[in-house]
């Protein structure tokens, strides 16, 4: 799929799951680990990638100087500007643009971050170029997404295509540290949580493949003994769980 249909996906799905995801708990969890790679102070002008409904942001902007988050979809951004508004976050803005390539001039911004994003992108390499371009030298660049080693997060893509046409691949811990090897780092930080999801609210929050949601029911089934997708599914008083690793890698750009 070209760069640009995948666009249309990713417009069509989040458009769909803004209220969703918004609301939706566990994604206030790790933020903490998240403030502390981007190694926060009040100076710091702060620009969130795929900022989807601004829960990063709004979290972060008490930490900054100015946050500033761009979207692809744009009932993602009118969301965020509604959790700003009632939040009562001023130090806020929002901006409609892709993140390949970022809207930004070189240097812009002392924290480039983004969070969930990166298994939604074709291209994961050239997302974190471009981060590391509108970074500032010295400047923190931190990545924090969903990361399963190969074969269970070869098998996990599979299934997780079926609830949500708009992820493409979880990139195991070893190719997100690759990717930034690439870059001119130092400085390179890693911290891990789990984020616990069950499984029947999450398909209602969702908007699946047709038959997607009895795909993904059956294989979560079949991951329980094993854990051939690598998000320990579990059956917990007859509700099917799992929890999704996350890994938050942070690092300083050197020039």
């Amino acid at each position: 799929m070209s760069s640009t249909a995948h666009d249309r996906v990713i417009l069509e799905q989040f458009t769909k799951q803004a209220i969703p995801f918004a609301t939706a708990p566990i994604h206030q969890d790790g933020m903490d680990l998240i403030r502390a790679a981007a190694r926060l102070t009040q100076a710091d002008e702060v620009l969130d990638v795929a900022c989807g409904p601004g829960l990063v942001a709004c979290a972060l902007a008490p930490h900054a100087g100015h946050v500033t988050g761009v979207d692809l979809t744009p009932r993602m951004i009118e969301e965020a500007a509604v959790a700003a508004a009632r939040l009562e976050v001023n130090n806020v803005t929002w901006i409609l643009g892709t993140a390949t390539p970022l809207p930004f001039p070189d240097a812009s911004f002392t924290v480039v971050l983004t969070r969930y994003s990166f298994h939604h992108f074709a291209d994961p390499a050239a997302a974190l170029t471009e981060m590391f371009r509108v970074c500032r030298p010295g400047g923190r660049v931190v990545v924090a997404d969903l990361s399963i080693p190969a074969p269970e997060g070869l098998r996990f893509d599979a299934v997780e295509q079926w609830r949500d046409p708009s992820h493409v691949h979880a990139l195991a811990p070893d190719e997100l540290r690759q990717l930034f090897a690439r870059q001119p780092v130092a400085e390179l930080d890693e911290a891990a949580f789990g984020l616990a999801i069950e499984l029947e609210p999450q398909l209602t929050r969702s908007f699946p493949v047709e038959g997607g949601a009895d795909k993904v029911r059956r294989a979560y089934a079949e991951s329980v003994e094993g854990d051939t997708l690598g998000i320990e599914t579990r059956v917990v008083n007859g509700s099917m769980w799992s929890t999704w690793p996350v890994r938050v890698i942070g690092a300083t750009k050197v020039r």
